[in-house]
């Protein structure tokens, strides 16, 4: 359960507290983890202590289901993840990755694409500037909308054998925006899922038991094929 930028891991405990609600009878393994930097860097950065992790336990488990879920900017390295997994170190594990509100194709709140260059060099200055939030100077590049990270990103996975991709978004996103970068067209044994009414963060506590359920039926199917 990967948190988002600038957050911490306890803001993944609703989705931890439903999971172990639906899964009771299941031997499930919950990482949880700190994001290096709060996720505030580049993001090979921010996921390579994820990555050395997740691929030691898989080898070491290699008929075990594996769930990867992030929130937010966590949506983007629980992505990361599950193609590196895949194509580069191409484990036998079965993968289900979810990503909640997740700017896959980058964020207009990073670069406003129909701004003036100069009003749009004045915006990248401010969001790195302590007024700003401080953000790391790679990740506001990999952020902007359509930038070559986001285009790399979203073209890996859909072009990465997973076994299951759930993909969340909100239309009252105010934060991410336009909320469709979250729902990238094409990817294999994918799911879109549009939550109403709520907020870039406030989706979690509305979505959390849909996902578990989705999340119970994931291991129940590929274990019962191991």
């Amino acid at each position: 359960l990967i948190h988002g930028l600038r957050g911490y891991p306890f803001m993944m405990n609703p989705l931890y507290e439903a999971l172990q609600q639906t899964t009771q009878n299941k031997k499930v393994t919950v990482f949880q983890p700190n994001i290096i930097k709060q996720g505030n860097c580049p993001l090979k950065e921010a996921s390579a202590t994820l990555l050395t992790e997740t691929l030691s336990w898989a080898r070491r488990h290699p008929d075990t289901p594996i769930l990867i879920t992030g929130a937010s900017n966590g949506g983007r390295q629980a992505a990361y993840l599950a193609v590196k997994l895949k194509r580069k170190h191409a484990i036998k594990n079965p993968v289900m990755v979810s990503c909640i509100g997740a700017p896959l194709y980058g964020s207009t709140m990073t670069d406003q694409p129909s701004w003036r260059e100069s009003a749009r060099k004045l915006w990248r200055w401010l969001i790195r500037s302590p007024i700003g939030g401080n953000h790391h100077e790679e990740l506001v590049k990999e952020l902007s909308w359509a930038s070559t990270s986001a285009q790399n990103l979203t073209e890996n996975i859909r072009n990465t054998e997973l076994e299951q991709v759930d993909l969340y978004a909100t239309p009252a996103d105010q934060i991410v925006t336009p909320f469709y970068t979250g729902l990238p067209r094409g990817v294999k044994n994918s799911s879109l899922f549009l939550i109403t009414d709520e907020g870039h963060s406030s989706q979690i506590s509305v979505m959390k038991n849909f996902w578990a359920e989705r999340c119970s039926d994931f291991i129940d199917k590929k274990t019962a094929h191991a």
